[in-house]
């Protein structure tokens, strides 16, 4: 753990130099699902593992897992979007705000999207169609962060 801690210091005093504009390094906690959750490191996130439980801490956020659910946890870089209202990700997803909704497309048909607060708490969810579309109001949800996890993919957005 304390190499874990050593080798986040030592890539945070660097990575104002090191990375590009548009990228950011991050801790990346993979699941046994798949599903992967970044964490930049200007959010000084922490590791820690007791009573099977592995416990991630930032600036901005707690999240707890069971030790057998998380496959790895590793440092990576992560692409940072600003003033973009459309952007294309990793696996094709296409991701359109709009207004006060969210429309994503690329999904698996009839896979299952929902929206988190960084607390954790679901915000809503929905299903995307036969055809992998979905569209999610975000008129009613509290300005912040809010997670979007979806089968293969988990992404942050900030509502204004």
């Amino acid at each position: 753990m304390k190499k874990i801690k050593m080798l986040l210091c030592a890539l945070a005093m660097t990575s104002a130099s090191v990375w590009a504009q548009t990228t950011q390094p991050c801790v990346v906690v993979e699941q046994t699902d798949g599903t992967k959750a970044n964490y930049l490191l200007a959010s000084e996130p922490r590791i820690t593992y007791a009573a099977g439980e592995v416990c991630l801490t930032t600036t901005e956020t707690t999240v707890t897992l069971p030790a057998a659910d998380v496959a790895k946890v590793y440092l990576s870089e992560t692409e940072t979007i600003t003033g973009v209202q459309t952007a294309e990700t990793s696996s094709s997803v296409l991701v359109n705000l709009t207004g006060g909704s969210l429309a994503l497309s690329g999904l698996d048909g009839g896979s299952a999207v929902a929206l988190y607060d960084a607390d954790g708490r679901q915000l809503c969810s929905g299903t995307a169609s036969s055809v992998g579309t979905l569209s999610l109001s975000l008129g009613s949800l509290p300005s912040g962060i809010i997670i979007v996890k979806t089968i293969h993919q988990t992404f942050k957005i900030i509502r204004i």
